[in-house]
């Protein structure tokens, strides 16, 4: 179930509104379901869609991450993918976000998708999207 964007404050959602949904894959596509090998790249697929009449009028970049919340004291870690430009008009978009094996140290993780927007001149704007993907655990 894809979960809704926050938009700019005073704006309906006939002007600007978003959707947003992620997935851990394997390298064949499939879900590696949630006990993972930590040596292994642990890759996100973040889809989301903005819609409205004011997406023609937006420019700027979208900034996909991902966030691992460390459980029980272990370090968290935020992966940043690569910033996608965005393109007036156009309503979906896609990224991958790969976090290299070996990057995490713990065993249990809750992890989290996030898209930030900004504007054409670098400033973060209040148009973005996050979705809880539930939790791993590392076992090698």
């Amino acid at each position: 179930m894809p979960h809704g964007f926050t938009v700019l404050t005073g704006l309906t959602s006939v002007n600007l509104a978003g959707t947003i949904t992620a997935r851990i894959v394997d390298n064949d596509g499939a879900d590696p379901g949630t006990i993972l090998d930590p040596t292994i790249d642990i890759k996100v697929e973040i889809e989301w869609k903005i819609t409205g009449k004011l997406v023609p009028l937006l420019t700027g970049t979208w900034q996909p991450r991902v966030h691992f919340d460390g459980v029980g004291g272990v370090v968290g870690h935020t992966q940043n993918g690569t910033d996608i430009p965005l393109i007036p008009g156009q309503e979906d978009y896609d990224a991958l976000v790969v976090l290299p094996g070996g990057t995490l140290t713990g065993d249990s993780y809750n992890v989290k998708a996030l898209v930030t927007y900004l504007d054409g001149v670098g400033n973060t704007a209040r148009l973005g999207g996050f979705f809880t993907l539930g939790g791993i655990t590392l076992i090698g």
